[in-house]
């Protein structure tokens, strides 16, 4: 592992235990056995740090779906339940990043917030294009597709979280329970 990619690794750790706001430089460096000012070789500022950490989930999440979509003619409810359970098994194997993914987003201003926004317009572009022909076809409820995969995602998300810090399931086990919900909520027929 090279140097920049164990300060990003150790950053992940130190904002996800602790916040980004509370994770100082100096506590980076020592994380990751060198002095503060040999931070500043890898990386200009903590917030390209931060940037780098949620655009490399994103485009992560993003390959590792489309690696596992359904190849050819599925229905809407086979590729929504394969976006869910790849979207579970993503979710809990990076679970730290995409904990600092999820709550310190905001914290990106400007071109990096440009950047990793463009980059989750494209993956909530997948799962909202399977709504919308699940919608056009009537196997799914709903006339916002748009909406209904910003709900879904977040829903996703935060039952995952829920349940990991619960530490009470196995991601097959997740992944079902996040389907059966996902399934009542776009009242697919069982």
């Amino acid at each position: 592992m090279s140097r920049c990619e164990e300060i990003k690794r150790n950053a992940i750790t130190l904002i996800a235990r602790n916040g980004f706001g509370s994770m100082s430089l100096r506590q980076l460096a020592r994380e990751s056995g060198i002095q503060v000012g040999s931070v500043y070789q890898h990386y200009r500022s903590k917030e390209e740090i931060l940037f780098e950490v949620v655009q490399d989930y994103l485009d992560n999440l993003l390959t590792f779906w489309r690696e596992r979509a359904p190849r050819g003619r599925h229905t809407p409810a086979a590729r929504l339940r394969a976006f869910v359970e790849s979207y579970v098994e993503h979710f809990l194997d990076c679970y730290d990043q995409g904990l600092v993914s999820t709550f310190e987003l905001r914290r990106l201003k400007g071109p990096m917030w440009d950047e990793v926004r463009k980059t989750k317009a494209i993956y909530e572009a997948e799962l909202q294009g399977i709504v919308q022909e699940g919608m056009r076809s009537g196997a799914f409820r709903g006339t916002n597709a748009s909406l209904v995969a910003i709900a879904l995602l977040a829903m996703l998300t935060g039952l995952c979280i829920q349940q990991c810090e619960a530490g009470i399931q196995t991601k097959e086990e997740l992944g079902i329970n996040c389907w059966q919900l996902v399934v009542q909520f776009v009242q697919l027929p069982n």
